[in-house]
């Protein structure tokens, strides 16, 4: 099946494994969302796509206080 429509592409999915891994301490240590995009320069929804990402590779944990960390 050929796809009319390609969801997201305004977003940039693409992440170094260096970003990944600084992603996932930092999403350990409680950081926001909001501060985690900030730190990337990059789009709160792409940080948000990749925290979705790593939760279905089961790479981070949900925390107490959500995406929006301490």
């Amino acid at each position: 099946m050929e796809a009319d429509y390609i969801m997201l592409e305004q977003f940039n999915h693409g992440w170094s494994y260096q970003q990944i891994n600084d992603f996932r301490e930092m999403w350990k240590a409680g950081i926001s969302v909001e501060n985690i995009s900030k730190v990337f320069k990059r789009k709160p929804q792409e940080v948000i796509l990749l925290v979705y990402d790593q939760a279905e590779k089961r790479k981070v944990s949900p925390r107490s206080t959500g995406l929006e960390g301490l």
